[in-house]
């Protein structure tokens, strides 16, 4: 059975059979020890990444 989810930022479903894990971010503030969690398709994922400005080699070490 695939492992499949819905971004949390554009609403698109999505699976990554034989996949590790499915790509998302975890937010920790500092000053808090709430956690928020968001599931992000591929494209999404990608965005963040640009917007992180991270470059190719880090990225290759993230989906690792």
């Amino acid at each position: 059975m695939a492992n499949a989810k819905k971004c949390d930022r554009c609403g698109e479903y999505y699976d990554e059979p034989g996949s590790k894990c499915i790509g998302g971010i975890n937010i920790v503030p500092v000053s808090e020890g709430t956690r928020y969690k968001f599931d992000l398709c591929e494209n999404c994922l990608e965005d963040l990444y640009d917007f992180l400005r991270l470059s190719d080699e880090v990225k290759n070490v993230i989906r690792a």
